[in-house]
């Protein structure tokens, strides 16, 4: 006798209907695969949420981390040089403010010692006195 031969069961997929064809989604759709353009009228694909996408995101915080660190190293850079230029400034500062001081006190003697060598030789402590207002 020959064998019997019964129908195989198709493979039941979860989510599907027992047929196994798969039920038709808003927008002519199946299973979320797009089989054939939509009607018009219809429902599209849902839109983009708005906003900024990753790579802008990425290039913006890029963007903002090189200005700050450009930002901060100018603003460093500046005391750094503002610093330096005071302290190389420092002694002929105090030099000319203790000659104006002297000057301004009368003490012409004093004012003259704080000149350097070669003004001093141009002219005698009494000539630079005689030649300074109440001298």
């Amino acid at each position: 006798m020959p064998p019997i031969l019964r129908p195989i069961a198709a493979p039941v997929t979860p989510g599907f209907p027992a047929d196994g064809v798969p039920p038709v989604l808003a927008g002519g759709s199946y299973a979320g695969r797009v089989t054939h353009p939509t009607a018009p009228g219809a429902p599209g694909p849902p839109p983009k949420p708005a906003g900024l996408g990753r790579t802008a995101r990425i290039v913006i915080v890029v963007v903002a981390v090189v200005t700050l660190v450009c930002c901060a190293g100018s603003i460093g850079g500046g005391f750094w040089l503002f610093s330096t230029v005071r302290e190389a400034t420092a002694p002929a500062r105090d030099a000319a403010t203790a000659y104006l001081d002297d000057t301004r006190a009368g003490d012409h003697p004093a004012a003259y010692a704080r000149l350097c060598q070669r003004l001093r030789e141009r002219s005698t402590e009494e000539e630079f006195t005689r030649l300074r207002p109440g001298g």
